[in-house]
This record gives C-alpha cells, structure tokens and sequence, in this order.
C-alpha cells in the first residue's frame, strides 16, 4: 500500500473520531446508554483499524531507500496515527461515563449551578472538535501554514474556569484536554513533514522546559 493511501485512511479515521466525539458528549449531556455503548463499540473498531494503518506504515518504513522528505512523511504518519488510537480512547472513555451511570450528565444538569457547568462543558467540546477538525484540513491537505497557525494558537480549553466543573464532568474534560493536545500533536507532524523541525525535540526536557497545564485541578 503507498503513503498515500494509508494517508487517506488516516484522515477518514480522524474524520469517524470527530463523528465519535460528537455522539460521545451527546450522549453523556443526555445520559443515554445506549448510544454510549455504540459509540465504545464504534471506537474500539476504529483503534483496530488505526493499528493496522500503524503496521502498514510501519512495513513501508523499512522499504528501499527513500529520499529524507519521505522518510519523514512516513515517520510522520507512524506517529499520527498513534495519536488518533489516543483520541479514540478518550472518546470512548467519555462514552463509557454515559454507559456505565447514564443519568450522570441529566443528573449534573439538575443541580444549582448545572446550566453554568453544562454551558463551560459545551465550550470545551466545541473547541475540542475544532481543534482536531483544522487538524484534519491540515494533515489531509499536507498544509503546514493551517498547522502552524493551528499549533501556535494556545490550547483554548484553559479559557473553562475547573470550579464550574464537578463529577463525572470533570473526567470528561481532562478527556477533551488529552484530545486537544493530540490534535496538536497532529498539527505539529504537519510541520515535520514540511520542515524537518520536530516539537517534541524542541520542548524535550533535555533542550529546554516544555509546557506543562492541566484545565482541571485534581480532586
């Protein structure tokens, strides 16, 4: 199979994550269980299908001797999709609160300050799937100007003050920061690929400090 072919199955993958994720928050704000399940069901199928992405990539990787700039593409997409089996499992981890206590979100819309919390959650969704929809453009259309922009727009979800947020909420939204920063993470193989420069060298501990948040203050 050619990189670009298993390119394209890599953005339709991290097009059924944004579908997922909007199902996922659907029916945690709902409390439905049975769309819950579909969308666990759903994204455990499409963490196999990033795995075998993952093992083709990885058997094109070791073919011939490829110029540089295709050997980054390669590694490139090796680490996309490793970052796409990661939102795929925070998307079903959200999924799973509406599964496993389906009244979790009605219940938390039916206290004091709940329309408030409803309110800074819907932000953080809509950010969420922002983010890794321009990712999306950016990886699929190979456009390093949209991912860099993307990359050094600040994680957005810092803007949702943690206060507002209690119980099976606040695991929702450390799930929705993880997915933020793998969008990132998408965005900025964009740039490998363009530029040969790689973020995660740059932010390594051993070059110089790399940033550090969290949305939510733990429990």
């Amino acid at each position: 199979m050619t990189i670009a072919a298993l390119e394209a199955e890599a953005v339709a993958l991290i097009d059924s994550a944004i579908e997922q994720l909007e199902r996922a928050l659907r029916a945690f704000r709902s409390g439905d269980a049975r769309l819950g399940r579909g969308v666990v069901t759903a994204a455990r199928r499409n963490r196999a299908g990033a795995d075998g992405v993952y093992e083709s990539t990885l058997a094109l990787l070791g073919e011939g001797s490829p110029p540089a700039a295709d050997v980054r593409r390669r590694a490139a997409l090796l680490h996309t999709v490793l970052r796409i089996r990661h939102i795929q499992v925070e998307v079903a981890a959200i999924a799973q609160v509406a599964e496993d206590a389906p009244a979790a979100g009605a219940a938390s819309a039916a206290v004091g300050a709940a329309s408030e919390q409803e309110r800074a959650l819907g932000l953080m969704g809509e950010l969420t799937l922002n983010r890794l929809a321009r990712a999306r453009d950016a990886f699929a259309e190979h456009r390093s100007e949209l991912a860099s922009e993307m990359t050094a727009t600040a994680p957005e979800l810092g803007v949702v003050s943690a206060p507002v947020l209690v119980g099976p909420a606040v695991g929702v939204a450390r799930c929705l920061e993880r997915i933020e920063d793998d969008a990132i993470e998408i965005g900025e193989q964009v740039m490998f690929v363009s530029s040969g420069f790689f973020q995660e060298l740059a932010d390594s501990p051993w070059l110089g400090d790399g940033p550090t948040r969290s949305v939510v203050a733990a429990p």
